[in-house]
């Protein structure tokens, strides 16, 4: 009993003394463990999730960045990358950060990349590499000049390499495509040329590049070197067989050579290819003859793609004709990238007339405009270089504006319209008109109001028009009363007599040549019906021209002539009765 009372006193003691008893000092915080528990959380937090093995090296940030690429996660690849750069700069990974960067479309920070790649490079083969590399990207981004200078930089280092291998091959066949697509746009015959030679280089390192031959086509083309043009577009069809304008383009080349019945092959498989491209089915049945009733489809007129596509290509060759050597360069990159050329042949100068002219017609330039100013003239009974300003003019097909600085001294108002854009060009320079417009003529002339021009002139254009009701009726509708209308056509080849017979069944007749050969007969009937009266004075004037190409009635076939032949246009002038 007293044991068990001793218990419960000292038991009561303790509480006493523990209450009574003063609090412990405080220990200081930064010296207790959880300071050190806290701050190893902290750590493990901020340890990045690409610390491998216990330190940040190069390698374990570029083994994490290859594990998230695989995994599809490329945002996080390029950090993962970038942290390798930071850590160690490497060219190669530069490579690696701009190959990601590129997968999420940052294609500027990609180029910034590659081209820091080029510059710790060693090798001039890695260099080139990743120089391609930014081009190409420049390429897709429109950066066209910063493209230039990449790619005139990859060849710079091409030229250096022993053994390229397949890769570098491709990239420097890259290089001379764009460099000679830059060069094209030029327009001069020394940047043609330049052009041309980086083409002969892409597919001498890349033969199955079909790109590059069609672009050294069309640049011999544009050259007036139909041989070498059939060539580089013959390895364009071997490897597309199906490409329709490459076909087509054979066909005019091998025409210009008097390879007929080739020519006729290819627009042939052309127009199988394109079935509905009617400028391709239209060249085809001029070169094969197609009657009258196989015409219906194209409105017995000549397609506007047909029209233009070939006054451009004229065009073109006439500014390449005037050996224009300037070098408007845009940056001084391209000043320096006309390679010396291989080719022998690339300084004969270039034929005033040739097989071009002749397969498509055009025998009459130099003298038609003066033709008709002469019967413009003649029905106004005025010298138009001393009369002032006060007839309103529609000029339809002006070409390169030959009869616009000859009109001018007597157009209060000279508009022109023409489906050949760089015919246009030629006709801004001459600084004649009042107003261009790139468009149909045809259909310019039936939107024209009634009775708002003075004069519609057409020199060389209405030969591409087969059926003249509707045109006629358009250039009476837009004429005032007493208005002229003033144009050529060409005339039949049977029609020898300037006023043939009414027994005649063809009025009108595709011809070879792309071009509509008329009765003159038909003509001055069709104008009368409209209401359009051959003017007194001018009358009609017949112009002949010798050609070199004929149709042989037997084999049904375009021929080379051995005896002297010749076509004839003739120029009308119809007034407007009263």
């Amino acid at each position: 009993m007293a044991k068990g009372n001793l218990k419960k006193s000292a038991r009561k003691e303790r509480r006493q003394s523990v209450q009574t008893a003063p609090p412990p000092p405080p220990r200081p915080w930064l010296g207790g463990e959880l300071f050190w528990s806290a701050l190893f959380v902290i750590g493990l937090a901020c340890v990045p999730t690409t610390f491998y093995g216990g330190s940040r090296t190069r390698e374990a940030y570029v083994l994490r960045a290859e594990e998230l690429f695989s995994d599809g996660a490329f945002s996080e690849a390029a950090a993962a990358y970038r942290r390798a750069v930071a850590v160690e700069e490497t060219p190669d990974g530069h490579v690696f950060l701009a190959e990601t960067l590129v997968r999420v479309k940052r294609l500027r920070e990609a180029v910034a990349h590659y081209e820091r790649a080029a510059a710790l490079y060693d090798d001039p083969r890695e260099r080139a590499a990743a120089l391609a590399s930014a081009a190409r990207l420049h390429v897709e981004r429109g950066s066209v000049e910063r493209a230039v200078s990449a790619y005139a930089r990859v060849l710079k280092l091409g030229a250096n390499a022993t053994k390229p291998d397949a890769t570098r091959a491709a990239d420097a066949a890259d290089a001379h495509v764009l460099l000679a697509a830059r060069l094209l746009a030029g327009g001069t015959r020394r940047h043609v040329k330049a052009a041309a030679a980086h083409l002969r280089r892409a597919v001498a390192r890349a033969p199955g590049l079909a790109a590059a031959h069609a672009l050294l086509a069309d640049a011999y083309r544009d050259l007036a070197r139909p041989g070498p043009a059939a060539k580089a577009l013959e390895k364009v069809v071997a490897r597309r067989p199906r490409d329709a304008a490459a076909l087509a383009a054979l066909g005019g080349a091998r025409l210009e050579l008097a390879r007929f019945g080739e020519a006729l092959g290819s627009y042939r498989a052309a127009a199988a290819m394109a079935p509905a491209a009617k400028d391709i089915g239209y060249a085809l049945a001029a070169l094969g003859g197609a009657g009258l009733a196989a015409t219906k489809e194209f409105g017995y007129r000549a397609p506007v793609a047909y029209v233009e596509r070939l006054f451009d290509l004229r065009a073109r060759r006439r500014l390449l004709r005037e050996e224009d050597d300037s070098w408007d360069a845009t940056s001084e990159t391209i000043a320096q990238l006309a390679p010396n050329s291989t080719d022998e042949d690339d300084d004969r100068p270039l034929a005033k007339t040739d097989l071009f002219d002749h397969a498509h017609g055009l025998l009459f330039d130099d003298r038609l405009p003066k033709a008709h100013v002469k019967a413009i003239a003649s029905a106004l009974q005025v010298n138009l270089t001393e009369s002032s300003p006060w007839l309103d003019v529609l000029e339809l097909g002006c070409g390169s504006g030959a009869l616009g600085p000859l009109l001018r001294g007597v157009a209060n108002r000279l508009h022109c319209v023409d489906a050949s854009a760089v015919s246009l060009e030629f006709a801004t320079a001459t600084n004649a008109y009042d107003d261009l417009e790139r468009g149909d003529f045809a259909t310019n002339i039936r939107n024209e109001p009634p009775g708002s021009v003075d004069l519609v002139v057409a020199v060389d254009a209405v030969p591409y028009v087969g059926d003249l009701g509707d045109l006629l009726h358009a250039m009476a509708r837009a004429l005032r009363p007493g208005g002229l209308a003033v144009f050529n056509a060409d005339v039949l080849d049977d029609d020898v007599s300037m006023f043939a017979s009414d027994n005649v069944r063809e009025t009108f007749k595709l011809k070879f040549t792309g071009r509509w050969q008329h009765r003159v007969k038909y003509v001055k009937a069709q104008a009368k019906g409209k209401g359009l009266l051959l003017d007194a004075h001018a009358g009609v004037e017949k112009l002949r021209a010798e050609t070199l190409l004929g149709w042989h009635a037997k084999s049904k076939e375009v021929v080379r002539l051995d005896a002297v032949s010749f076509v004839d246009t003739a120029v009308f002038a119809f007034r407007k009765s009263a």
